[in-house]
């Protein structure tokens, strides 16, 4: 690969079917009618040229400025930081995640102040339950 990045982004985005969960136009539907508001359902071809087109721009400012440009925005809408775990590791060890390490893995502090990065292909997540299991290889 040289010095090329190559990255395989993946992701699904339901626009218009209310069932089993719900969709991006129920919610314009129930913005209609808690704000009386007459918003426009959005097309599925409208939410792909958006969401390319913001890509687009993300990428853009990755590579002008690098990832500091970006993770703010990242950070902002994640839902982990702050969030208590435990880390079976020969026992619970009690710990906070971070956010991401300088690899994009998942880094945790521990409250002895230890920082561990965990990766996905090491460890198995089970975040209903807020546990992280170190796979021992």
């Amino acid at each position: 690969m040289g010095g090329d990045m190559h990255c395989v982004i993946g992701c699904g985005v339901n626009v218009e079917n209310s069932v089993p969960t719900c969709c991006i136009n129920d919610l314009v539907r129930q913005h209609n009618t808690t704000f009386d508001t007459s918003l426009t359902p959005l097309t599925c071809d409208e939410v792909i040229a958006r969401s390319i087109t913001k890509l687009e721009q993300l990428i853009g400012a990755f590579q002008d400025k690098g990832c500091e440009e970006v993770l703010p925005l990242y950070y902002a809408r994640w839902l982990h930081s702050g969030v208590k775990v435990s880390i079976a590791d020969q026992g619970l060890l009690d710990a906070t995640i971070e956010g991401l390490d300088d690899y994009g893995y998942l880094s945790v502090s521990t409250k002895h102040g230890q920082r561990l990065s965990v990766q996905p292909d090491g460890n198995s997540f089970d975040m209903l339950h807020n546990l992280i299991t170190l796979k021992v290889q």
